[in-house]
């Protein structure tokens, strides 16, 4: 199924845990660098097109489950952007951002036509350096309402989503132990998963060399 959802409301989907993004096979988010991030978030204030989410339904004990297998970075990034975790990079391509406001006199009040509609007026802002809340509000909701194009695959069973994952990011650049791990069967994943939530795997255990570098990859 072919549908779209506001940037708005899948941030909300993933804060209710209504859309899961944590399934056990999916490689962790956290990929891209700032550069990376801030190209996505300049396209989309652009109005520029997206390429598809991939969200498979699976229902459980009539459960209806909803997981994120293809668009974890793009969703993350957005959803860090959002809550102001990180500021455009100074190096973004593409930094005007053009966008419409409604005209104003010089004490800021609106300048309405005959008709009593708003003048519109377009202006041009520098979004380099720039977290979310600094942006015009004319650009936070042109963000916020930003449709994301979604393809829902509908009643999935475990199998099929573990070979999801894997076939989508085929032509990605997941590196070997990435790649390996989709192969897992899900139970034994989980278990593995469980093994690396222990101390030791945490950077601040006095006896360990592990570091966040290791779990992203």
């Amino acid at each position: 199924k072919n549908t779209s959802y506001a940037i708005s409301a899948i941030c909300k989907k993933l804060k209710k845990h209504q859309l899961r993004d944590d399934h056990v096979l999916q490689r962790k988010s956290g990929q891209w660098n700032t550069y990376f991030k801030s190209e996505l978030m300049s396209d989309i204030l652009q109005g520029k097109a997206l390429t598809q989410i991939i969200i498979s339904e699976e229902i459980k004990n009539g459960i209806t489950m909803h997981w994120l297998i293809d668009g974890l970075q793009r969703c993350s990034n957005i959803e860090d952007f959002i809550n102001d975790r990180f500021a455009i990079s100074k190096n973004v391509q593409r930094y005007n951002i053009n966008y419409q406001t409604d005209k104003k006199d010089d004490d800021g009040n609106i300048l309405y036509n005959d008709e009593g509609f708003p003048i519109p007026e377009i202006k041009t802002f520098d979004i380099r350096k720039k977290k979310f809340s600094q942006l015009p509000e004319e650009l936070r909701d042109k963000f916020s309402e930003y449709q994301v194009p979604v393809m829902l695959n509908l009643n999935c069973t475990k199998k099929e989503i573990a070979y999801d994952i894997a076939r989508f990011n085929r032509c990605r650049p997941m590196n070997v132990a990435q790649n390996g791990w989709t192969g897992l069967e899900e139970g034994y994943a989980e278990f593995v998963d469980n093994i690396l939530k222990m101390d030791f795997f945490n950077e601040d255990y006095a006896n360990t060399d592990y570091r966040p570098s290791n779990d992203k990859s």
